[in-house]
This record gives structure tokens, sequence and C-alpha cells, in this order.
């Protein structure tokens, strides 16, 4: 009786440390993954102040463009264009008279989806593949209302954005990767003939 209980006491010890090895094990890979994570924020949030100084300055091109572009509307233009094209013949000199007069050097537009695309491809590229991850979490006024209420964006009202789904998304993806998801044992099928 003393031999089985001493055996049961190495296995049970065994076992004790086999689970603290792999709790230090899945502890190391948490501490990685939330490295990792905390790099592709930074790496978003900078791409995230990128775009949205090309977009102020693509706004600001456009009004400064639109301000070269259409002059006002002067009734005395015509008159006056007249007058000089008279004073010139009269002078003896031949004009010459510009019509339909566009800058063509206007800045071409910043595509913001493509500067998406590009950031999403350069997060792949950047890190391995089973980091990063694949649900997009758009730009919404939602989030920056419910970060401002400091709240979660489901909760922002009675009836939720519907751009709150891409949480339930972000979640669905998450739970297998970080083990988050255990199968117990009522999720089986149920047997109707036993």
């Amino acid at each position: 009786m003393s031999s089985d209980l001493k055996s049961r006491l190495i296995v049970a010890r065994e076992n004790a440390e086999t689970s603290r090895q792999e709790s230090e094990t899945l502890r190391t890979q948490v501490d990685d993954l939330q490295v990792r994570l905390e790099n592709m924020q930074k790496l978003l949030t900078l791409k995230d102040d990128q775009l949205a100084q090309l977009q102020d300055r693509v706004v600001t091109e456009e009004v400064m463009a639109e301000e070269v572009v259409a002059p006002a509307e002067d009734t005395t233009a015509p008159e006056a264009g007249s007058e000089l094209v008279e004073a010139a013949a009269d002078a003896g000199v031949s004009p010459v008279v510009v019509e339909d007069y566009r800058i063509q050097d206007v800045a071409p537009q910043i595509d913001p989806d493509a500067l998406v695309m590009d950031t999403v491809l350069e997060a792949f590229q950047l890190f391995p593949p089973e980091v990063v991850i694949e649900t997009v979490i758009p730009r919404d006024p939602a989030f920056l209302e419910a970060s401002g209420k400091g709240v979660p964006v489901a909760l922002l009202d009675r009836r939720p954005p519907p751009v709150a789904a891409v949480f339930d998304l972000l979640a669905a993806e998450l739970e297998p990767r970080l083990n988050l998801v255990q199968q117990a044992s009522y999720d089986q099928p149920l047997s109707l003939l036993d």
C-alpha cells in the first residue's frame, strides 16, 4: 500500500511539473504575442496618422486648387476683354486671346483605400502570419463617440451600430489563436438512438 501511495505521489508530482511547464510556455507565448500586437498597433497608429495627414493635405490642396481654378464670376469681364482687343487693334498690335485657361499641374488625389491596402500588405510582410489579424476594423465615427463616452461600441445605444459586429468577428478570430475556446463534453452531438 505504501508503494502504491508513493507511485501516485510521483505521478501527481510529474503531472504538476508538466502543468507548470505548459503554463510557463503559454505565458511566454502570450507575452510574445502581446509584444507583437503592441508593435502592430504602433505601426497601425503611425499609418493612421500618416493617412490623416495625407487626407488633410488633399483637402487643403483641393481648396487651394478650387480657389485658383474657379475665379469669381464677373459680368464686366467680357466687356473688358473686348475693350482690350479693340485697344490692341487701334494700336496696331494683334492680340492673343487665351480661352478656357485651366491649371494642369494640380496635385493628384491620394487614394485612401490604396494607402490602407499598402499598410495591410506591409503588416503581412513584416509580421509572421500567425500574429497578423485578418479582421479589418474600419474608421468610423462610432468609435470616436464610444471612446469619448468610455464604453464599447456595442453599448452606445439600445441598437448598436452595424460596425459593432466587427468586434464579434475579431473575437471569433482571436479565441482559437489564444486557445480560449475549450470544447466541453456537452458540446458533442447528441445521440438520438441511445
